[in-house]
C-alpha cells in the first residue's frame, strides 16, 4: 500500500504522523507563532516532500490512496492563525488551481487507486469544488460543514467504454429505468463494470 497526502500542513488529523506506508507532501515547509485568543500557538509543517500539488514530484500510477485537504479559506487574515494553519486560497485562481491539482492527483493515482478528499464549506460551497474537479464523487458526506468524499480513477477509456454499455443498453431494455429502482440497479451495473475494466 502507497499512501500519498498531497498537502499535510501538520498531519492534523493522522493518529500516526510518521505512518510507514504515507509520504507526506506540502508546499510549505516552516515553522508558525501566532496569537490566538491571548494564546501563543505554534505550528509545524515538515513534510517528506516539499512540492506544489499542480506538479506532483512522482510517476505516473504511484498510489493506491491519495489524501487531499487543502485550504478551504479565501477570508482570512494573512498573520492569522487561521491562515497559517490551514492556508489561504486565491479568490479568483483557485478553482484552476484545483483543477490542475486533481488531474495531478489522478495521474498518479493506480488504476484501482482513490483520492480521499475533505472539505469545510466555511466559505466555498463544495458543488463548486467538484465542479473545478470536473467529476463527481463516488460517495461522501452530504449534511455536514466538514466533508469526506471519495473519488475513483475514471480515465477517458474507461468513460467512453461506460457510456457506450449504458446506450447500449438504454436502447436495448429500456423498461427498468422507468423505476428509481431500475435505475440504481443500472448504477450499480455500471460501477462494478468500471472496476473490472480497470
Amino acid at each position: 500500500m502507497k499512501i500519498l497526502d498531497v498537502c499535510c500542513g501538520s498531519k492534523m488529523f493522522w493518529y500516526d504522523k510518521h505512518e510507514e506506508h504515507t509520504t507526506y507532501m506540502d508546499i510549505r515547509k516552516a515553522v508558525y507563532t501566532a496569537m490566538d485568543r491571548g494564546n501563543e500557538r505554534r505550528i509545524e509543517i515538515n513534510p517528506d516532500v516539499q512540492a506544489d500539488w499542480k506538479n506532483i514530484p512522482f510517476a505516473d500510477e504511484t498510489f493506491d490512496l491519495v489524501v487531499f485537504d487543502p485550504p478551504h479559506l479565501v477570508r482570512a487574515g494573512k498573520t492569522s492563525w487561521l491562515a497559517k494553519k490551514y492556508g489561504t486560497l486565491d479568490l479568483m485562481g483557485w478553482p484552476n488551481e484545483f483543477h490542475k491539482a486533481f488531474q495531478e492527483i489522478m495521474r498518479v493515482l493506480k488504476p484501482t487507486g482513490i483520492m480521499l478528499f475533505k472539505w469545510n464549506e466555511d466559505q466555498i460551497p463544495i458543488k463548486k469544488v467538484f465542479e473545478a474537479f470536473d467529476q463527481q464523487p463516488i460517495l461522501g458526506d452530504m449534511k455536514s460543514k466538514t466533508k469526506w468524499s471519495v473519488f475513483i480513477k475514471m480515465g477517458k477509456k474507461i468513460i467512453g467504454f461506460l457510456s457506450f454499455i449504458f446506450l447500449a443498453f438504454a436502447v436495448a431494455y429500456p423498461s427498468p429505468h422507468d423505476t428509481v429502482q431500475g435505475w440504481l440497479q443500472y448504477l450499480a451495473f455500471l460501477v462494478s463494470l468500471g472496476y473490472m475494466c480497470d
